[in-house]
């Protein structure tokens, strides 16, 4: 996985550097994002995610795709604790554990994560942190990323957001 991870990454930059493909404008870019994901555009973080200094290590070496965690009480529940995070069916169970109380759950405080510690997280929910970026398939959206929207839809406990890898692929902020 961490394999994949980071060709990934380097897919994707190479791909922001080199492509053509650009978005002319933060909302192209959301309009497209909405209409493959199904994603609330609300929902979408926007930053320079790639070059902050410690999120590409974060997702690299943590093994992450398309799931960061899970924010609740001021701490995030890392996806890296999974045999394998981009499982949605793990994830699922990662999502039962925080809602049965799980002490042996493994958290981070949301402060000490400069690339997140600005976003407005509900403090009454559960709020599943999405990685996403453009080049992502149609395939891997339908099975990493669809089910779990579906079960946060369904649950009204839960909430999300998500991490875009585009900022480097959007011409006018």
């Amino acid at each position: 996985m961490k394999k994949i991870c980071l060709i990934f990454l380097f897919s994707f930059v190479t791909h922001a550097i080199h492509s053509q493909d650009f978005f002319k404008t933060t909302e192209e870019y959301l309009d497209n994002t909405v209409e493959k994901t199904q994603f609330d555009r609300s929902k979408i973080v926007i930053e320079d995610f790639i070059n902050i200094d410690g999120f590409a290590d974060d997702v690299v070496n943590n093994k992450l795709f398309t799931f960061y965690g899970i924010a609740y009480n001021d701490e995030i529940f890392s996806a890296a604790q999974m045999e394998n995070p981009s499982c949605w069916g793990q994830f699922r169970d990662l999502c039962q554990r925080i809602n049965v109380g799980d002490s042996n759950v493994n958290n981070r405080k949301i402060i000490d994560i400069s690339y997140i510690r600005n976003i407005n997280f509900d403090k009454d929910k559960k709020t599943v942190i999405f990685i996403y970026g453009s080049d992502l398939t149609k395939r891997n959206i339908k099975n990493h990323i669809t089910p779990i929207l579906e079960q946060i839809q369904k649950d009204p406990s839960f909430d999300y957001i998500v991490l875009s890898l585009d900022y480097p692929v959007i011409k006018k902020h």
